[in-house]
């Protein structure tokens, strides 16, 4: 239909037609008053709009019986109805259609110049409207709005100040617009193609009418696939759209309707998909992959592999396309292989999306990318990736493998794959070793796969190559072989410790106590370095100590330990305290266990103190470190004996001069100790008693850990032991009366009664009835503890169940202590000590 008329449109006379003529009465119909669309002749020779006479013989019909109609103009009856159509009338009106609307039209375009007044701008676009809705011939209006071009003066309305005639231009071109994508493509075209561009901003606005009309453009442009595109480029639009998607405001719900039909329309091309993941909207991209071509899939894994990621939208990714990622590494070409493993990198490294990734299989096909298998030649060139694939599937692993479960890990651990691991290591660049140590860190992470790992590093005699790491130059290198070395210790520590002592002076061993000593902060690689270091050194090898005294290794160590205990760390290095704290002390008791050799840097720099005071619970918050000390107490403290002068050796001069050739004072009255029957100093004799450490000790009898209160309840018996080295003793009597002046009865005999049914401490039970006995000979003691019930119940309890001979021997000689005394209740009190 458009055809017929375009020739008229394209006339010059038309363009500049502005007079518009009137309504002839008879192109109206008689019956409806309107003009006619269809005029036909009837018998009597009166034309009507076809579908009102229609109407009428129809009404005519039903009223008369006899089936006649009679006209109303010569009350005749007509002899039929047909009805003829009247061709000349109809073109006329049509002309006359045709001259009038253009004339309109044309009037609309000189009302919408920028020098006319609002209302007359406001009648135009109301005009052009009606003209392209209401009248039939509204599909010709269109094509003449957009021949003379009225679309672009319509556009330049949304500069106006006038919200209400922006708004009515939004609305005037949504009618032009509607099912006609010329006119569509005009639009777009319109103030430099930047008509798209002015809608969108007007959706940043809160919610108006003006929102509304121009979302309800968008969406019809939308339905145009190239105009999609177009929408889709411009900077922000799908951001906007989807901010209004995601908006809860109940006043603006067919705003997102709208935008959400939009959206729908703009996923027709794959550039506006992509825009969407940009901006967070994943579910168009997640059905374009799995249901795409191989070119679509290569496009969007790519994309994925450039895209950084947020943890959520991470674990999103997994779960809708992360097996499909994976298979697409598995059996994809090479360039889809390498957008695969890329895409795969960005979504891993986070708990929940490693997980998702693990179960869906991705670990075997990663091992299998860095080390593919060899049976041939030809078969290496066709399945071995590039060497940068190879990295990043290394770095997936290491990611991965942080979060993998005992199951996952031991799934693939195999002496073959840690052999390949190894040697790939030892023959790679300095990025590829970081990444597979990382590896073997996550390996080791593991109980039961670190003491697999162990063992095939073991039989591989790997322990050399990864020791070397230590010395690395790069920072990465050295901080992961001390991680792999820390977990692996306690399975290989011989294997290990070779490693660490071969070369000149032991270089490695030296190595890691230069790390140790490190000032500047406290990093993983000191707690690492420190933890081998307590696991390899061993508990009784003078030689090594001898010559690591002599090269004064060990003097950073009590310095570093002194600076742990005023927690004297800065920033986040401050979670490695206690970790690093337990190992220095460890190290230290060490020391303490080679005494022979290390007797003079333990006076020197007064080790028992150092210990005395990391048994400080309130500012130490390691269980460890508690234990270690007091083990390490209890060893000097029975060394006490055999260092303290009696009476008879402290007044010669020979002990003077001893002393003074330490540049020590000599010992004076007050130094005399009446536990070990002679004169003696904490720091050069480790005296518990002279240098106050037995209370510290006490106070850890309340500990709620039991191995805490056992090695403190060790430490504090050196004080009640019969004979030391089989030359010296201690008084016990002594040692008790101290325990009473420091209230330390009581928490011993406390130990008895919590630990009497043998079923939750069986050692610590064992010494706290060694203890009690001895401290039931004294009878001061044993009369106030006469008449306690629960004291000799808990004692009855153990002769009566103890199942060591030596444990019951001693419950029962404790009884017949107390047996032994008479009843002196009304006499002694409980404070009586």
């Amino acid at each position: 239909m458009l055809e017929d008329f375009q020739e008229y449109y394209d006339g010059e006379d038309c363009k500049h037609n502005l007079h518009i003529d009137p309504i002839f009465q008879t192109f109206l119909c008689p019956f409806t008053k309107e003009i006619m669309q269809d005029p036909v002749i009837i018998y009597d020779g009166r034309t009507f709009e076809r579908e009102a006479i229609l109407i009428w013989l129809s009404e005519c019909n039903n009223l008369n019986e006899e089936n006649s109609i009679i006209s109303d103009l010569s009350c005749e009856k007509l002899k039929t109805s047909n009805l003829i159509p009247n061709i000349a009338l109809c073109n006329t009106i049509k002309e006359w259609s045709r001259r009038n609307e253009t004339a309109r039209l044309n009037l609309a375009q000189i009302a919408l110049s920028p020098e006319s007044l609002e209302i007359y701008v406001l009648e135009a676009l109301d005009r052009i409207q009606d003209l392209c809705t209401k009248n039939k011939n509204h599909i010709n209006n269109k094509y003449f709005v957009r021949k003379i071009k009225l679309i672009p003066k319509i556009v330049d309305r949304f500069r106006s100040q006038n919200r209400d005639i922006r708004c009515k231009a939004l609305e005037t071109l949504l009618v032009i617009v509607t099912d006609d994508d010329e006119n569509k493509e005009a639009v777009a075209m319109a103030d430099n193609e930047k008509a798209i561009r002015t809608m969108i901003k007007f959706l940043i606005q809160e919610f108006s009418e003006e929102k509304l009309a121009a979302i309800n453009l968008l969406y019809e442009l939308s339905k145009s696939e190239s105009l999609s595109e177009k929408i889709g480029e411009v900077d922000g639009s799908i951001m906007i759209l989807i901010r209004i998607v995601n908006n809860d405001n109940a006043k603006e719900t067919s705003v997102v309707e709208k935008a959400k039909h939009i959206l729908n329309n703009l996923e027709k091309c794959e550039k506006n998909v992509l825009s969407m993941a940009e901006n967070g909207r994943f579910e168009p991209l997640f059905n374009l992959f799995l249901q795409g071509s191989s070119e679509t899939k290569l496009l969007i894994a790519s994309f994925l592999g450039q895209l950084v990621l947020i943890k959520d939208t991470k674990v999103l990714v997994c779960k809708a396309v992360g097996s499909a990622l994976i298979n697409l590494m598995v059996n994809g070409t090479t360039q889809e292989k390498d957008a695969a493993i890329k895409a795969l990198g960005q979504i891993s490294s986070y708990e929940v999306s490693d997980k998702l990734l693990i179960k869906a299989g991705i670990l075997q096909p990663l091992i299998n990318n860095i080390l593919p298998p060899t049976n041939t030649v030809t078969e290496k060139e066709d399945k071995e990736l590039p060497f940068v694939l190879k990295e990043i599937s290394a770095n997936i692993l290491a990611n991965v493998m942080c979060h993998c479960d005992d199951a996952d890990r031991m799934s693939f651990v195999s002496e073959d794959v840690i052999s390949g691991l190894l040697h790939l290591t030892s023959n790679t660049g300095r990025s590829m070793q970081s990444k597979l140590l990382e590896i073997l860190i996550g390996l080791t992470n593991s109980l039961n796969s670190c003491q697999k790992v162990s063992e095939a590093i073991k039989n591989s005699g790997a322990c050399d190559s990864l020791v070397q790491y230590i010395d690395a130059p790069w920072k990465e290198i050295q901080s992961a072989a001390l991680k792999v070395l820390r977990n692996i210790c306690p399975y290989i520590q011989c294997e290990i410790m070779l490693a660490l002592t071969n070369g000149i002076g032991g270089g490695y061993l030296g190595k890691l106590f230069d790390i140790v000593a490190e000032t500047s902060s406290l990093s993983d690689e000191q707690v690492a370095a420190v933890s081998i270091l307590a696991e390899v050194l061993p508990e009784n090898n003078s030689r090594l100590f001898r010559r690591l005294l002599n090269e004064n290794r060990f003097i950073p160590v009590t310095s570093q330990t002194k600076t742990m205990m005023k927690r004297e760390v800065y920033g986040g290095s401050s979670r490695y305290i206690n970790p690093f704290l337990e190992g220095l002390a460890v190290v230290l008791l060490k020391l303490v266990l080679n005494l022979d050799c290390s007797i003079s840097f333990i006076r020197e720099n007064n080790l028992v103190a150092i210990f005395a005071d990391l048994l400080n619970t309130s500012a130490n918050g390691s269980d460890k470190v508690l234990i270690v000390s007091a083990h390490a107490i209890e060893h000097l403290s029975r060394k006490t004996c055999q260092l303290v002068r009696t009476n008879k050796e402290a007044p010669g001069c020979m002990v003077t001069e001893w002393y003074r050739n330490r540049n020590r004072r000599r010992p004076m009255v007050s130094d005399y100790c009446s536990v070990h029957c002679g004169y003696c100093l904490m720091e050069d004799d480790f005296c518990i008693v002279q240098g106050c450490v037995v209370g510290k000790l006490v106070l850890c009898l309340d500990h709620p850990n039991k191995e805490v209160v056992s090695a403190a309840l060790e430490a504090i018996c050196t004080l009640l032991e019969d004979d030391t080295a089989g030359t010296k003793h201690v008084n016990i009597k002594q040692a008790i009366y101290v325990l009473i002046t420091i209230d330390g009865i009581d928490p011993i005999m406390q130990i008895l009664l919590n630990n009497s049914n043998f079923n939750h401490y069986d050692r610590l039970q064992k010494k706290a009835v060694w203890a009690v006995e001895r401290i039931l000979r004294i009878d001061d003691v044993c009369q106030h503890f006469f008449n306690d019930k629960n004291i000799i119940e808990a004692l009855k309890h153990t002769y009566q169940h103890s199942v060591d001979d030596q444990t019951k021997h001693l419950s029962e000689s404790a009884l017949n202590h107390l047996d032994k005394m008479p009843v002196f209740s009304g006499i002694f009190t409980k404070s009586a000590y």
